[in-house]
């Protein structure tokens, strides 16, 4: 998990640096003020400027969004989080002026019901993905093989979402076997269907084993056609259903 802050620095410095030190600010978002954090554990402002900034919005996008675990936090819980974690967490002096931008109304999320949307109110892709996982993980209680995988599946979502690329995402679902009319886990049927699934994606696509019974479809840039006769022919195979296509 704590290499995520490397992964990012790499997969940015391959894009133009349209804001100076942003790069270093991804590498540095999570050390912490008080030197507990990571990747070096850096502290007071030996860490970068514009990683205490991103820090802040960070765990503020963190806090006021859907996650898999949980539900978003209210703006009491919100804010009351920042004031606890001012010299500890954050820098005091850009936590006070982060907590006056919110006490004054200039700064709240986009989001509904802690689904993060556009400016025009629409929720976007990765978002209604992360509140998909999170009512799997609640409700169905199902163990996630890849986490790692997953999550930057979602990572990748948002970066496409940022330059207008469309991602389709298909949960497939081992269904019952038809011989014994039952939901049947065996690594056999799983495997018949991971096969098949692969063998249907082209390169860019990407397919993640969830759970023993759930695997994740990631269409990228792929015609509306293509994914309907994707559909069919999994369920049709008797191995699978779609049980979600966001």
């Amino acid at each position: 998990m704590k290499k995520h802050v490397d992964i990012g620095a790499e997969i940015m410095a391959g894009m133009d640096e349209s804001i100076p030190g942003l790069i270093e600010g991804i590498r540095y978002h999570h050390e912490r003020f008080d030197g507990k954090g990571y990747p070096e554990g850096l502290s007071d402002t030996k860490i970068p400027l514009i990683a205490r900034i991103l820090c802040l919005a960070d765990c503020y996008d963190a806090m006021t969004s859907n996650r898999i675990y949980r539900k978003r936090l209210t703006d009491e819980e919100v804010r009351a989080e920042f004031v606890r974690g001012a010299g500890t967490q954050f820098d005091p002096t850009l936590t006070e002026i982060f907590i006056h931008l919110l006490d004054s109304g200039k700064m709240h999320p986009y989001t509904v019901s802690g689904m993060t949307t556009l400016e025009n109110g629409k929720v976007i892709k990765s978002a209604i993905l992360e509140n998909y996982l999170q009512e799997l993980t609640l409700s169905r209680k199902e163990t996630t093989k890849n986490p790692e995988h997953v999550r930057m599946l979602c990572f990748i979502m948002k970066l496409k979402e940022k330059k207008r690329e469309r991602v389709d995402i298909l949960f497939v679902e081992l269904s019952e076997n038809r011989d014994t009319k039952q939901a049947e886990n065996s690594p056999e049927r799983i495997e018949m269907l991971e096969r098949l699934i692969k063998s249907k994606l082209n390169r860019q696509d990407v397919s993640i084993e969830y759970s023993n019974r759930i695997i994740i479809v990631a269409f990228f840039e792929r015609a509306y056609e293509e994914i309907e006769s994707f559909e069919k022919e999994i369920t049709s195979s008797g191995l699978g259903t779609i049980c979600s296509h966001i």
